[in-house]
């Protein structure tokens, strides 16, 4: 039998809006833009400035069809801000930390504390070879993208660790988020060539920074991007999120930037995974199974195994040589069955939300 994996996948990234907590109708909004990403038929969502677990359970609340929730727990919310929610199961997720520097300390104090929590999430949808890459670096604040301002440093270092993130594997990877920096600017253009990254807007994306939350004066620039591998295929894009929408305290944007969507992100080929027929041998032990001299075989095999696990747990010396009380045999994760799994989603350092608690909208325990 021949299992063919998958070859499409469609993703968003949005910048949220997550600050400040209070005056911008927080809840509105993430109820908002919740409610239209489950109305539609994205496969994955990278969102940042999810800096809560309040903006978390906003979200995920409203996004019911998107079962599976990574992020990074951290002491108020998610680290970093990010989180990638999908509606297909991740196999593999991971956080890294953007580099923080001494060379910085002439910064802002807000922008060396974002530097300190700024991140790089991961994930790896089922059946598939891309990877997709969530981040959102420290911010310009003073809006002039020359080599010369006081934030090129840090950002540079920012850009360099995920250009190295996004070439560290030989699957191809798809980068969301806001990057902060402006198409136009040096580092936006040295990312690229030392990623291999391409624009899936092909540089025809427009500012996506509302120019109605800037100064006056101020001009707008593209600074969200969603940047493929060359071997990622976009069949179409489309922008989300650029209308003020109607809520309930009347009309206003769902964040101060706009939404990206490339409708359609590929490898040019799909994989297969060819899946062996069981041997005529086996096929006739599982018919056999079923006669009634085998299953009380079977009892009588399973009957003999649980009478020596007992005396084994009353004293018996084990693999160790000293006895081994009964209730270190069930206090043991993979002896009472059920945690293996668990601790796998947490090698990472990643929390990944299964289906049932976000059907139920329970947060996950801090």
């Amino acid at each position: 039998m021949c299992h063919s994996m998958t070859t499409r996948l469609t993703v968003a990234t949005l910048n949220t809006r997550g600050l400040p907590l209070k005056g911008t109708r927080l809840a509105e909004r993430f109820a908002a833009i919740a409610a239209e990403f489950d109305a539609g038929d994205i496969d994955l969502v990278c969102l940042q400035e999810v800096f809560t677990y309040y903006h978390l359970a906003r979200l995920r609340r409203g996004m019911r069809s998107f079962p599976h929730v990574a992020y990074r727990p951290s002491v108020a919310g998610p680290a970093g801000g990010l989180v990638t929610l999908s509606r297909l199961r991740l196999t593999s997720t991971a956080y890294a930390r953007l580099p923080r520097s001494s060379r910085h300390s002439g910064l802002p104090a807000r922008a060396r504390f974002n530097a300190l929590h700024s991140g790089i999430l991961t994930v790896r949808p089922a059946n598939s070879r891309v990877r997709v890459l969530n981040i959102h670096p420290t911010a310009n604040t003073d809006g002039n993208w020359s080599n010369h301002n006081r934030f090129h440093q840090l950002q540079r270092d920012q850009l360099l660790a995920l250009a190295h993130a996004a070439t560290a594997d030989s699957s191809p990877a798809v980068v969301c988020g806001d990057f902060n920096v402006a198409r136009s600017s040096t580092l936006h253009q040295e990312l690229r060539q030392l990623s291999g990254l391409h624009d899936a807007f092909d540089g025809q994306c427009p500012p996506t920074f509302h120019a109605d939350y800037l100064p006056q004066g101020s001009t707008a620039h593209c600074i969200d991007f969603i940047l493929v591998a060359e071997p990622i295929d976009v069949a179409d894009t489309a922008l989300m999120f650029t209308d003020k929408r109607p809520l309930p305290s009347g009309p206003a944007h769902l964040s101060d930037h706009i939404g990206l969507w490339p409708t359609s992100a590929s490898p040019p080929q799909p994989l297969t995974a060819e899946i062996p027929a069981p041997p005529p041998s086996e096929a006739r032990h599982t018919h056999r199974g079923d006669q009634p001299h085998t299953r009380a075989k079977r009892r009588r095999t399973r009957s003999a195994a649980t009478n020596h696990a007992a005396e084994r747990s009353e004293g018996a010396p084990h693999r160790g040589g000293r006895p081994q009380p009964p209730s270190e045999a069930k206090a043991h994760p993979t002896a009472a069955g059920g945690h293996s799994r668990r601790a796998k989603r947490w090698r990472e350092g990643v929390r990944v939300a299964e289906p049932p608690l976000a059907a139920s909208g329970a947060l996950p325990h801090k």
